[in-house]
């Protein structure tokens, strides 16, 4: 609960209750009004904050955000995962896109492999990259033009890679990059620029990060759960991010952030098939900007944490 892991945390950093209340204080304006008392009644559980707020207060105390959001029960009906898993691979059109004139005969999933993008077959993994860029045009703008090998080399890239166990097939991938929070609200004056991919930044606990979602993809519900929860986990073990940049292109997904409060922060061109509007004009792509807590305070998102502590427990 919220208030065992403050008072533990209190402890660890030899705070008196007071104490605690004015470096909450002065770290952000929201907590103005937190004094000891407030800070008692959250540590006996006689109160305790939303769920938003109470992520606020841990990452200024502690990096791992984990053992709280783990203490919040899982849904057992997450809605809104199973519609978008619904519409990405067993809707009438998901089914049609991918169907074929070969019979179709019951295989049994082999398990996914989820490493480093570079762990292995350097060679193959770029030009497979550039081809479903190129294919799915689902590159966001200067990612063709990056050299993802001299990134990786400076721990500048966040990538992973899935694969099948058995045909060494790949099955998903994910991309992200890291920018100080500052550089990129002072970058985005307008909604016509891009990411200052000469900005991006190698993780570390001194500064706040915005973490900027630029490419992912699963062939299937059995990559999707482990993609997903795979990104719930980093961000949720580093509470410095403290920013959410999410390139997007998928109608629902979209919606679900905006209707968190997503700020559209850059677009492209309009476009009758848009999947974001702004105003009367609809958007085919769009960056997205969500405070992460906001978005690890949501019940999807605690569903996927624990997912991920499932899928880790079945690798050992």
């Amino acid at each position: 609960m919220f208030g065992d892991y403050l008072k533990q945390l209190r402890y660890q950093l030899g705070l008196t209750q007071r104490e605690l209340a004015t470096k909450l204080n002065l770290a952000n304006p929201e907590f103005s009004s937190v004094d000891s008392v407030t800070i008692s009644r959250w540590e006996r559980n006689a109160t305790a904050p939303k769920t938003v707020k109470a992520i606020k207060v841990l990452r200024e105390l502690t990096l791992d955000l984990r053992p709280f959001l783990l203490s919040l029960p899982s849904p057992e009906n997450e809605t809104f995962l199973d519609d978008i898993i619904y519409e990405r691979y067993y809707s009438q059109k998901a089914l049609l896109l991918s169907s074929g004139y070969e019979e179709l005969k019951p295989q049994e999933e082999a398990p996914i492999i989820e490493e480093a993008l570079f762990a292995h077959d350097i060679d193959t993994h770029l030009p497979r990259l550039h081809n479903f860029f190129l294919n799915a045009d689902a590159h966001y703008p200067g990612m063709l033009d990056l050299d993802f090998l001299a990134l990786d080399e400076e721990n500048k890239l966040i990538a992973k890679v899935y694969r099948d166990s058995e045909s060494n097939k790949v099955k998903g991938h994910s991309i992200s990059f890291l920018f100080k929070t500052k550089d990129l609200d002072e970058h985005f004056t307008n909604p016509n620029q891009t990411l200052p991919f000469e900005l991006v930044r190698s993780y570390s606990e001194q500064y706040q990060f915005a973490m900027c979602c630029l490419s992912r993809y699963a062939m299937s519900e059995q990559v999707f759960m482990k993609l997903h929860p795979t990104f719930v986990d980093y961000i949720a073990s580093k509470s410095n991010i403290t920013e959410i940049y999410y390139y997007a292109f998928d109608n629902k997904f979209s919606d679900y952030l905006v209707d968190l409060g997503a700020k559209k922060v850059a677009y492209d061109s309009p476009a009758r098939t848009g999947s974001v509007k702004i105003g009367r004009k609809a958007y085919r792509k769009c960056l997205l900007k969500l405070d992460t807590a906001v978005l690890l305070a949501q019940p999807a998102m605690i569903y996927l944490l624990h997912q991920h502590q499932t899928n880790m427990t079945a690798q050992r």
